[in-house]
C-alpha cells in the first residue's frame, strides 16, 4: 500500500477515493453516524467510497452509478429508491435465502467453503447481506441526488441497529453479509472471495473503521 493510500484511509476509511472531490466540501462525520456507516465497510471498501466523511461524488461517477442503480435495482427516482430501502428493512433477501440455510445446510456448506473467509466459520444466518446493503444503498442514492441527507442518515441508523440487535460482533456481520451473497449469487466465486479479502483486511488491520468503531460502543443519534 502507498503512503498516499494510507493517508486516505485515515482520512477517508478506503485507499483510492479518487470518484470523489477530495478538495470539496465534506461532511465530517460524529462518531454516531461514522460507527452506522461502518455497517456497510466491506462494500464501501469495495467500491473506494469514503466513510469516515460525506464527499461530493464526481460527475462521472454519479452518471455511472445512476444508471447501476436502474440496472441492479430498479431505482430510478426517490420513490424506487425509499421503496428498495424498506423492502431491504423489512424482507429483503433474507425472508427466502434464511429458510433455505435452515432446511438444508449440509447443500449450502460446499459453496460456503470454496470462500476463503467462511471455510473455517459457521453459517447461522444471512440477515446480515441485507442489513449492510440497507446502508450501502441508503449512501449510494444519497450519493446521486435520490435521498435527501435525513432519510440517508435514518436508514444508515436502521441498518445499524438492525446488525447490532441480531449480532455480537463485526466478524459475526461479516460472516452473515458474505454467507448471503454466497446464496444470492453461488457461482460468483472470484467476487466472494475478493469481498472475502476486504472482510478480513477490516477484522486484521488496525487502520480502518471496525477498529476505530467498537461493536458494541454505539450511541443513539437518530429519532
Amino acid at each position: 500500500m502507498t503512503k498516499d493510500q494510507e493517508e486516505n484511509i485515515n482520512d477517508y476509511g478506503v485507499p483510492d477515493p479518487y470518484d470523489y472531490k477530495i478538495s470539496g466540501e465534506q461532511i465530517e462525520l460524529n462518531p454516531g453516524p461514522k460507527r452506522a456507516i461502518a455497517t456497510g465497510a466491506i462494500l464501501f471498501y469495495n467500491g473506494d467510497q469514503p466513510m469516515k466523511r460525506l464527499v461530493p461524488i464526481k460527475k462521472k461517477r454519479k452518471e455511472e452509478s445512476r444508471r447501476s442503480l436502474a440496472q441492479w435495482w430498479g431505482i430510478q427516482t426517490p420513490t424506487d429508491a425509499l421503496q428498495c430501502l424498506r423492502d431491504l428493512h423489512t424482507t429483503g433477501h433474507r425472508a427466502k435465502l434464511q429458510p433455505r440455510l435452515h432446511s438444508d445446510p449440509a447443500r449450502w456448506r460446499p459453496h460456503f467453503d470454496e470462500s476463503d473467509f467462511l471455510r473455517h466459520r459457521q453459517v447461522g444466518s444471512v440477515a446480515g447481506w441485507d442489513y449492510a446493503r440497507i446502508v450501502n444503498l441508503a449512501y449510494w442514492t444519497r450519493d446521486v441526488g435520490l435521498l435527501d441527507d435525513d432519510t440517508a442518515f435514518h436508514y444508515f441508523n436502521v441498518g445499524a441497529k438492525l446488525a447490532l440487535r441480531e449480532f455480537n460482533s463485526w466478524e459475526e456481520l461479516a460472516v452473515s453479509f458474505l454467507a448471503g451473497r454466497v446464496m444470492w449469487s453461488p457461482d460468483d466465486i472470484e467476487g466472494h472471495q475478493i469481498l472475502g479479502g476486504f472482510a478480513e483486511y477490516l477484522l486484521t488491520a488496525q487502520n480502518n473503521v471496525w477498529v476505530e468503531c467498537p461493536w458494541h460502543e454505539y450511541e443513539e443519534w437518530w429519532d
